[in-house]
């Protein structure tokens, strides 16, 4: 590529005829990408192709299913990443654009491709997305989060560039943008689930930013959900708390997500804080569903960190037994591996997908989970307990619950589980009475330190 040289017409010396070369790797040429979410009918790379072409001459420049062999099986095209140049000739007739850009084009699904397609999101100056309408909800999830972390990463990054310049200033005020969208009820990206990392220099401008916007009235308390993946977490929290975590059909959390509820001031005397913040995180795997032993770990440190965060944790259990006793241990571990401030962690186990059990098979089926825990803290040698009340803090009444299917048939002609509503809106309340309970931990700066502290520790 570096040998490669351009020869362009820049549009201010058009008029004198004028041209210039340039190596290609040094042009500062914006980076315009596109890709495709779902399968269409409709050909994005022939599409593109009549784009970019010139009015007098049609370039097949994207290979499309249209050409010859074009319609054969993929076998190591998908996940490709195309790249081509657009260079105008300065001639109004037959160029389609008056400035030089580069294109790439990403070959298959995005929900397939997650780190190419983090990787346009994070270089170009623009991407289009090819989708239908009946994808638009997983598009709008996928926008937010991953123009939240092409900010961070702008911002994190600023001090880089020089003190005084336009674009510096610009990055150093993108902070300012999102603490209205976490009021406007909106998830905001806690932990980075495609990198494993939190952006804590982002995390705590944007705090500080909205702690300011509260007019410093932002003491917070925290709930947290961990559990298994395709558990519920997401849809759980949505119902009890009208949040907005996304709960597309095969599309699972990924990293940690916290949303902002303001509580209105005939309350906030009663429950000690002015806000509550939600963190919704992404499934705990067994070790052999995972890829490798890096995301496993990872999975267990978001887990610990919203153990140590939270005032209260639920846990999602699912109703799949032939990873519960793997991942209770995933549990275990992040409830006893940070410890809190002289006081055991408040818990709630949720135990999701109980359709039609009755109420001696819900006392049998909790007897089971809680002998279970008990002989595996005796059985940690790490642990330093022997039984569950020696690790957590729960109320023997209201310390598990049954959820039954949120659907009431079989989608998409199910209604909503009435049954589930009202078992959520029990809980909900039991999770208010408990808060009330929970010491001041400080506002949402102080949050934002414990964040950095926290998952340096980890």
């Amino acid at each position: 590529m570096r040998e490669v040289v351009r020869n362009f017409t820049p549009l201010q010396q058009a008029f004198r005829r004028s041209s210039s070369e340039e190596r290609l790797v040094h042009s500062e040429i914006p980076l315009v990408s596109f890709a495709r979410l779902g399968k269409h009918f409709i050909s994005k790379s022939q599409m593109l192709n009549k784009l970019l072409s010139n009015t007098e001459q049609y370039h097949d420049i994207f290979y499309h299913s249209a050409l010859e062999c074009g319609d054969v099986p993929r076998r190591i095209s998908e996940g490709l990443l195309e790249f081509s140049w657009y260079l105008p000739c300065v001639i109004s007739s037959v160029d389609k654009f008056n400035e030089p850009m580069a294109v790439a084009n990403l070959r298959g699904d995005i929900r397939s491709f997650g780190k190419q397609f983090t990787f346009l999101c994070q270089s170009s100056a623009v991407v289009y997305i090819f989708c239908d309408e009946s994808d638009f909800e997983y598009f709008k999830h996928l926008q937010g989060k991953h123009v939240q972390a092409k900010c961070g990463q702008r911002y994190t990054f600023a001090d880089g560039l020089p003190e005084f310049s336009n674009l510096r200033r610009k990055m150093e005020q993108l902070p300012t943008i999102f603490p209205q969208i976490l009021l406007d009820s909106s998830p905001f990206e806690l932990v980075d689930g495609d990198a494993g990392n939190i952006p804590s220099k982002w995390i705590n401008a944007v705090l500080t930013e909205l702690h300011s916007l509260l007019q410093f009235n932002s003491r917070v308390k925290v709930i947290s959900v961990i559990g298994s993946e395709n558990s519920g977490k997401s849809t759980l929290l949505n119902a009890m708390f009208g949040t907005r975590f996304a709960v597309n059909k095969g599309m699972c959390t990924r990293g940690a997500f916290m949303q902002l509820i303001t509580v209105s001031k005939y309350v906030k005397r009663e429950l000690g804080c002015d806000c509550i913040m939600i963190i919704d995180t992404e499934g705990l795997k067994a070790h052999e569903m995972v890829q490798d032993d890096h995301s496993h770990e990872r999975d267990k440190e978001v887990a610990t960190l919203a153990v140590a965060l939270s005032d209260i944790k639920v846990v999602s259990i699912s109703k799949d037994t032939s990873v519960e006793k793997e991942f209770l241990r995933m549990v275990l571990n992040a409830l006893t591996r940070v410890k809190a401030e002289d006081k055991k962690p408040l818990c709630h186990f949720v135990q999701v997908d109980m359709t039609g059990m009755c109420t001696s098979e819900e006392k049998k089926r909790d007897k089971a989970l809680l002998e279970q825990l008990n002989v595996m803290i005796q059985r940690d040698v790490q642990i330093k307990a022997t039984k569950l009340t020696d690790v957590v803090d729960f109320d023997r009444r209201t310390w598990s619950w049954h959820l039954p299917s949120v659907w009431k048939g079989t989608p998409p002609m199910a209604s909503y589980s009435s049954d589930y509503s009202e078992i959520v809106q029990a809980l909900k309340s039991r999770l208010l009475k408990d808060l009330k309970k929970c010491p001041e931990r400080g506002d949402l700066i102080d949050f934002a330190k414990r964040v950095e502290s926290y998952w340096k520790s980890l």
